[in-house]
C-alpha cells in the first residue's frame, strides 16, 4: 500500500499534495508484538517448539497419519496444527490451543 511509485499512497499523494501517509497501526502493534517476543527467551522458544512440531508432522506424510490416526482414535480435537505466522498475531491463540487440545495425541505420536 505504501509502494513509492506504484503504491496507494503515491497515488493518491499525486491527486493530493498535501495528503500524508500514516503506516497502519495493526502493523504497529504487530511489530511491537514481534519484537517483545522474540526479546523474550521463553516466548522465543515455546513458539520455536511449537513450529518444530509442525514442521516434523506436516514434513513427513507417515508421521501425520500417525498424529491424524491417534486423534481419531483418542477422540481429541479436531483442530489441526498450523504454522505460526509472523504477520498474524490473531491466529497464535489457536495454535496454541490447538497443541494443548491435541498435547496427548502429540506426545504419543512422539
Amino acid at each position: 500500500m505504501s509502494g513509492v511509485y506504484k503504491g496507494l499512497a503515491s497515488r493518491i499523494k499525486k491527486e493530493a499534495l498535501y495528503a500524508l501517509y500514516v503506516h497502519c497501526y495493526a502493523h504497529r502493534l504487530n511489530h511491537a508484538l514481534q519484537d517483545s517476543c522474540n526479546n523474550i527467551k521463553e516466548v522465543r522458544n515455546l513458539l520455536g517448539q511449537i513450529n518444530s512440531i509442525y514442521i516434523l508432522f506436516e514434513g513427513s506424510s507417515k508421521r501425520n497419519f500417525i498424529f491424524e490416526t491417534m486423534k481419531i482414535d483418542t477422540n481429541e480435537s479436531k483442530l489441526r496444527l498450523k504454522l505460526l505466522s509472523d504477520t498474524r498475531w490473531s491466529s497464535r491463540s489457536a495454535i496454541l490451543k490447538s497443541v494443548l487440545d491435541n498435547y496427548e495425541t502429540i506426545l504419543k505420536t512422539f
